[in-house]
């Protein structure tokens, strides 16, 4: 799977001392494992999460700010907090973080994610099911009439 990273005029810009910080939570969020990188290791994560800004143009001011509140804090607790505090903040920040780092090419790799693909139903998939008797107690039911009135 390929994909290029967003053109980056268009892209939300973030001040160095916000992607600084915005790396460093995400790989409190998304530790590193033994199959996958943290989010900070992965090569242009930034490019992902300009694309992950751009589909969601509503959460950038809301990213700055909760960026500014969590500059010079403890993570992990801070991030704790915040979920705990207030649940609509955190998730602005925590869909930016994951949904870049679940879109990016080398996550996609480490999980075998085979990417989207067409899996059309076989022609006669409709027949064969109707073979087996599935609508048999509908299609045999006494009909049910009933009219507005409660009649």
């Amino acid at each position: 799977m390929t994909s290029s990273p967003p053109r980056s005029d268009i892209a939300p810009v973030l001040s160095a001392d916000h992607w600084s910080l915005l790396v460093a939570i995400a790989d409190t969020l998304i530790p590193a494992t033994d199959r996958v990188a943290a989010p900070g290791d992965l090569e242009d994560y930034r490019s992902w999460v300009q694309r992950a800004l751009l589909a969601r143009p509503d959460c950038v001011d809301d990213l700055r700010q909760v960026l500014d509140s969590l500059a010079g804090k403890d993570l992990p607790a801070a991030l704790r907090r915040l979920d705990a505090e207030q649940p609509a903040t955190f998730a602005v920040l925590a869909t930016i973080i994951a949904g870049a780092y679940v879109m990016h090419p080398q996550v996609l790799r480490a999980v075998n994610y085979p990417g989207q693909h067409r899996n059309p139903a076989p022609f006669d998939a409709a027949a064969n099911e109707l073979a087996t008797g599935i609508l048999d107690p509908v299609l045999n039911a006494a009909p049910v009439i009933r009219t507005l009135t409660g009649d």
